[in-house]
């Protein structure tokens, strides 16, 4: 429509539904799509992507596209993540799939959807046929927010309905993901926020999606409604005025369309001098960290390391303290009055602040195992097991869990570490057979001519062993956040104290049957 005099008649969906739908779990940012290949049918969508990515400084050309759209590539592994709406039925469209989303809304590009649009020309010539069907349209949703149920009965019994796959659950759904969009008990339906569109028009600008001067003026409903209902005789009246101040206000225009451009190319300019000096002020910052790096003794790294960890245990331990204390006053303070939509808010924000809470605790475990000294003695594994596993107790309450320990040999390592190799991984083994009535644990180990390997095997969530090269590696996680809560930082110390002991680790899985994941420590030489 660029160029056409379109007039904007209201905005139905107050948030984009657009998202991302993909089967690996390791595609959960924007940064995890570079590489990858993505289907988007007809572009829809591409401007949220690309302003996503743009937002997040990573480069739009390392994203593949796919346009034919054949969503059950999803399945066969030949497209890493396709586009849909969080409306969608995604169990309906991917049966059997397990699937994450990853939503540009999430990363400060939220477009409008779904917006009523007609032309200059139709509200000049036919005002009260414009103004009657916007007006019928937004009853038409009014009504359907007040009676779902008496709509969904009615579109079940619609042909075709049935034979999709449609059902009333499915439909429950896209009401619900609809008022999340649509915010009916906050807003008007169809309110919209002329800020927005400028901002969107700023965006596909950047992207150059579209070049050169544009104007929102006469772009909404309310600024020309009134002109168009106007009667003859005051626009005659008027028209004398008008012709008077017509050179004024070309001018003005032209004066205003001059600023704007002028602002543009200063602002423009003024962003590249600032990126050019915060480059140059990054490159003499690596050097003079380079000259202090090969010329700083051992001991003022490690002090470097303790005021890193101090740092991080008090200054970002405080505001976050001061956040959950914030935050629980407003829960038993005005909990009460909070809406529906506005409860769970609150809710998330104090979750979030409880996991970076426990993600400063983990990096602050993870810094520390690795500085602290080897003080190898020989452990009793069958004694270790066992205390660890009671001092894990208050994570076991209400639930049965078969543990089945086998014959361990002895080992030579640091007991402290050691102790909480097996902490991080019991308490693994606890959480992921959460879901399983029948839980069940066991611990064995194999000996051979050089090594120890001891193993952890549980029958719980499991994995697929596809992603099992990223399971010790930092932040690294196999399953959603929604579904076990952690940090991703647990395996990564196993692997380190594992890795500072002379050893290694692993990992067998499948999904939905239970994970197994060993180590190896190297036999203690005689007399040892």
């Amino acid at each position: 429509m660029v160029g056409k005099p379109v007039v904007v008649l209201a905005v139905v969906y107050q948030h984009s539904p657009f998202c991302f739908v993909t089967r690996d779990p390791t595609i959960n940012n924007p940064a995890s799509l570079l590489d990858r290949t993505v289907m988007m049918a007809d572009e829809q969508g591409v401007p949220e992507l690309m302003a996503m990515m743009a937002r997040e400084g990573l480069p739009r050309d390392r994203i593949h596209f796919v346009t034919d759209w054949h969503p059950e590539q999803l399945r066969t592994g030949q497209i890493d993540a396709v586009a849909a709406y969080t409306t969608d039925q995604f169990e309906v469209i991917w049966p059997g799939l397990r699937l994450g989303t990853l939503r540009p809304a999430e990363y400060g590009v939220d477009f409008y959807g779904d917006a009523l649009f007609t032309s200059e020309a139709e509200i000049a010539e036919h005002p009260d046929t414009v103004r009657k069907f916007r007006a019928a349209s937004l009853r038409g949703w009014e009504y359907a927010f007040a009676h779902p149920d008496e709509l969904i009965d009615h579109i079940l019994t619609l042909p075709g309905v049935a034979e999709r796959g449609v059902t009333r659950a499915f439909l429950d759904h896209e009401v619900a993901e609809m008022r999340k969009l649509i915010l009916p008990d906050l807003v008007d339906v169809g309110h919209v926020n002329p800020a927005r569109f400028q901002r969107m028009a700023e965006i596909y600008n950047e992207l150059g999606l579209h070049t050169g001067p544009y104007t929102l003026d006469g772009f909404f409903y309310d600024d020309v409604q009134g002109a168009a209902r106007w009667p003859r005789w005051l626009a005659a009246a008027l028209g004398a005025l008008m012709l008077l101040f017509a050179l004024a206000a070309a001018w003005a225009w032209q004066l205003r369309r001059a600023v704007r451009v002028r602002t543009r190319e200063l602002a423009r300019e003024n962003d590249r001098r600032r990126i050019a000096e915060a480059d140059l002020q990054a490159s003499h910052a690596e050097l003079e960290h380079r000259v202090l790096a090969r010329t700083t003794e051992l001991d003022h790294a490690l002090a470097q390391m303790e005021a890193f960890s101090y740092s991080v245990s008090h200054d970002l331990r405080a505001p976050l303290r001061a956040i959950d204390g914030l935050l629980r006053i407003i829960d038993e303070d005005y909990g009460a009055t909070l809406s529906t939509d506005a409860r769970p808010l609150l809710t998330r924000v104090q979750g979030a602040a409880r996991q970076m809470g426990q993600l400063i605790d983990d990096l602050l475990e993870l810094s520390r195992m690795g500085r602290q000294p080897l003080t190898r003695a020989p452990i009793d594994m069958r004694a270790m097991i066992a205390a660890v596993y009671a001092d894990l107790a208050p994570q076991r309450e209400g639930r049965t869990i078969e543990l089945v320990v086998g014959e361990l040999p002895p080992c030579q390592a640091d007991p402290v570490l050691l102790r909480q190799v097996l902490v991080n991984l019991l308490s693994n083994a606890i959480k992921f057979t959460r879901k399983r009535a029948d839980a069940r644990i066991e611990v064995t180990a194999e000996s051979t001519a050089t090594e120890l390997i001891y193993r952890v095997a549980d029958n719980g969530a499991g994995f697929e062993m596809e992603y099992a090269s990223k399971l010790f590696n930092v932040f690294e996680r196999m399953h959603p956040a929604s579904q076990f809560e952690g940090t991703g930082v647990g395996l990564a110390i196993v692997k380190n104290v594992v890795t500072r002991h002379g050893g290694r680790v692993g990992a067998t899985a499948a999904l939905d049957a239970g994970a197994t994941i060993w180590f190896a420590l190297p036999r203690p030489a005689h007399g040892d």
